[in-house]
Formats: structure tokens, C-alpha cells, sequence
């Protein structure tokens, strides 16, 4: 990454990528051959904790909303007109 700062600092922790500033003595060319023979071995529970696939997350927390009607009540209209930002957007 050739910036400042990153919003990901696991990736750097597990060793999936390197940081460097534009402004930094390295040249972006040394930097990037650092990066490019990387270990492809690197720790993946760093950045995925649970161990489960970011796919697989989404997938059971909408299979568990649409068994509680979730999607039901979200678009029921006459709630959706009751909320504070849709009476905010459209002034009423």
C-alpha cells in the first residue's frame, strides 16, 4: 500500500502486506518487490477471527432474518412511513 496509514493494520500484522509513505527514503520499486515475495502463508485468522467465510456470514444472518420476517416488517410500508429519516427526507 503506498500511503500513510491504512484502515487495515492486520493485514500488515499478518504479514499479507506492507505499508509505505510516498515520502519515505524506500523507493516504491524496493517496496514493492518486498511485497511481491511476500510469504502466501501468512496467518488468515488475523484478519477473519471467526474462521468462517465473510460469504457464509452474510449468508446465515439473512437466512435467519427471513425466517423471523425480517424482510416482511422492513418493507412495510406503513412503518417505513413512520420513520424519523424517511419523514425528515421528504418533510412530512
Amino acid at each position: 500500500m503506498a500511503r500513510r496509514s491504512t484502515e487495515r493494520p492486520e493485514t500488515i500484522k499478518a504479514g499479507a502486506s506492507v505499508l509505505e509513505g510516498v515520502e519515505s527514503e524506500n523507493s516504491l520499486f524496493e517496496t514493492a518487490k518486498q511485497a511481491i515475495n511476500l510469504p502466501t502463508n501468512w496467518d488468515r485468522n488475523i484478519l477473519n477471527p471467526t474462521g468462517k467465510s465473510p460469504s457464509e456470514t452474510i449468508f446465515n444472518d439473512l437466512i435467519e432474518k427471513i425466517k423471523n420476517d425480517y424482510c416482511k416488517e422492513s418493507r412495510n410500508f406503513e412503518r417505513i412511513k413512520q420513520n424519523i429519516f424517511v419523514k425528515q427526507a421528504y418533510n412530512a
